[in-house]
């Protein structure tokens, strides 16, 4: 599973940050309760290119991998930070 992760985060643009956690999961309700503590993955990822760039790149992380399930995955305002 880490493979994977890492191997959609080389391909990716510059704009794609991600972290990736190896850890034991803790028993919060978006992690199947099947899983709670034992070892998961969870890859944090985000885009700050256009908008659309970002939905192309983020689609393989958002759709998972064979043995992953995918979690929320939320767009953040583009005005967030404007001042």
């Amino acid at each position: 599973m880490i493979r994977g992760v890492v191997a959609e985060a080389e391909a990716a643009p510059e704009e794609l940050s991600s972290i990736a956690n190896v850890m034991i999961a803790p028993p919060m309700p978006f992690i199947p309760a099947e899983h709670h503590g034992r070892p998961i993955v969870m890859a944090l990822v985000v885009d700050a290119g256009e908008v659309e760039a970002g939905q192309r790149v983020l689609a393989p992380f958002r759709a998972g991998h064979a043995d992953c399930r995918p979690g929320a995955a939320d767009e953040v305002p583009r005005d967030l930070h404007a001042g």
